[in-house]
């Protein structure tokens, strides 16, 4: 997988991967991925996408991965979109949306990222918390 600029980032296949990933978060569907991080090591993870931020260079997926119990951000240009799943995230209905999952999640996950020093979760709480406010 290569680093795509962003001219290019709607078209092909990697515009169609996007826009699946956003009808999973409007559907609030479990997607298996693959993944490979900035050294090129590959895993397989089952994650819960919660929202796509744009950057100018890159899009990121903000998303509850359940490998490593916590939130993650996944840049969409390094992933593969495997399968997406019929199972729902826990408690989602038709009558929960997706932002009750996400205070869900939020309150789940604040207890384990209150002693922790890493900036990314940090910047993922903030994320969600954004986003539950809209």
């Amino acid at each position: 997988m290569h680093s795509r600029r962003s001219s290019d980032a709607s078209t092909g296949a990697f515009g169609l991967q996007v826009a699946l990933l956003r009808d999973t978060i409007r559907r609030q569907r479990k997607v298996a991925i693959s993944y490979e991080d900035a050294h090129g090591s590959l895993s397989d993870r089952t994650i819960w996408p919660i929202a796509i931020v744009y950057f100018d260079e890159v899009r990121v997926l903000a998303a509850w991965c359940e490998h490593r119990s916590a939130f993650r951000h996944f840049r969409v240009d390094r992933l593969h979109l495997r399968t997406i799943l019929d199972e729902r995230y826990p408690g989602a209905t038709a009558e929960k949306n997706i932002w009750n999952t996400c205070k869900w999640l939020r309150r789940s996950w604040s207890g384990k990222s209150a002693s922790s020093s890493n900036s990314l979760r940090n910047l993922t709480a903030e994320l969600i918390a954004q986003i539950v406010r809209l």
